[in-house]
């Protein structure tokens, strides 16, 4: 079996609603804004997309592919402190998982200011998702909501993984780490992927395709390899974005 876009189910689908017209800009900048634009009608404010390339880096800007946000946030983003004390970027360095804002440690008086002033905006609590990459690169993508509670879970998956996917486009338009030509995957490895992306667990997988689950686990696996990809998440974001 052979994936068609036109076939595709809906979750993949609404993932790729929300990538429409953000790929295909010019600059990572842009790619950030058309995202945001895209995600107004989740009630997200606010967008701020980074690299860092090593540890050390962890408490500083980093490579800033993409930032937009109220106006009320100016003077926060220029307060050097909101970088020494954001944890944000630590959580992620050890999380393979999207993780809201308000579920993480903001540990000492730094990180509880930080925490009170970010409340005080117009986006009381985000979304933050990993972006890993090899050689120690990480990526964050962090979204602030107004309304992040009424948010569903398969939304909130489904943005996610856009996030993920548009990410690595914007580190494609970055002088920071530039990409080789995509990989090619072979069919079964397409066709593993596509139900992965569905939601589909390897037994239903292996029950649909007449093959067994510890096949289609090494399907994923080497597709996954393929793309450069630390999770099965990863994966299916640069499948969605590279129609692969």
């Amino acid at each position: 079996m052979c994936w068609a876009w036109g076939t595709m189910p809906l979750f993949s689908t609404r993932v790729l609603d929300l990538i429409e017209g953000c790929h295909d800009q010019p600059s990572a900048a842009g790619v950030g804004a058309a995202f945001l634009h895209r995600l107004g009608a989740y009630g997200v404010q606010a967008l701020n997309a980074r690299a860092y390339r090593t540890a050390a880096e962890l408490g500083t800007m980093g490579h800033v592919y993409a930032r937009a946000a109220p106006a009320a946030y100016d003077g926060l983003y220029a307060d050097p402190r909101f970088y020494r004390f954001n944890p944000i970027p630590r959580e992620m360095e050890r999380s393979i998982a999207p993780k809201r804002w308000t579920a993480m440690a903001w540990p000492g008086k730094g990180g509880q200011w930080l925490l009170r002033a970010m409340r005080e905006h117009p986006c009381p609590d985000g979304l933050a998702i990993p972006c890993h990459g090899p050689g120690g690169y990480l990526g964050v993508v962090s979204l602030g909501f107004e309304r992040l509670e009424s948010l569903a879970p398969e939304e909130e998956r489904a943005i996610a993984l856009a996030a993920i996917a548009l990410h690595a486009r914007m580190r494609d338009l970055s002088p920071v780490r530039a990409r080789a030509p995509g990989p090619q995957l072979t069919e079964r490895e397409r066709d593993c992927l596509g139900f992965v992306a569905e939601g589909w667990s390897d037994a239903r997988i292996a029950a649909r395709l007449g093959i067994g689950t510890a096949t289609v686990a090494t399907h994923v696996v080497n597709a996954r390899r393929k793309l450069g990809a630390r999770t099965r998440s990863q994966a299916v974001a640069q499948f969605l974005l590279h129609g692969l």
